[in-house]
């Protein structure tokens, strides 16, 4: 019995597993990899590479999101300007205007994980 591969079309597009697999997780790692560049201080580049092994550490230590980034940006030099959010963070709301407040919020001049929040 020959078995065929299963292709997924989307948009008039045909991709096989692989091909949406590999477009999935750069998807993945870009939307962390923009986290990391919009707060730490790196190049598009680096962010990117730091956005993948966030989600490799996400997935072989069963991580969140905010503790792989806390764990491979550690020592990494973060985007606060004179002590102030890069996002307009306030820790006098717990930065509840921020997109990123889910998983973040701004302390002591720092944008931290919410571990244990």
């Amino acid at each position: 019995m020959k078995v065929f591969p299963i292709r997924y079309e989307i948009r008039g597009i045909t991709l096989n597993a692989d091909e949406l697999n590999a477009i999935c997780e750069y998807y993945e790692a870009a939307s962390t990899a923009e986290y990391i560049y919009d707060n730490y201080e790196l190049t598009e580049e680096t962010a990117l590479k730091y956005g993948y092994k966030v989600r490799e550490e996400m997935h072989k230590y069963d991580l969140c999101e905010g503790e792989a980034i806390a764990e491979v940006c550690r020592g990494v030099k973060t985007r606060s300007q004179n002590g102030r959010c890069p996002f307009d963070g306030d820790e006098v709301n717990d930065c509840e205007d921020c997109v990123y407040s889910i998983d973040f919020h701004y302390v002591n001049g720092e944008c931290l994980p919410r571990v244990g929040d």
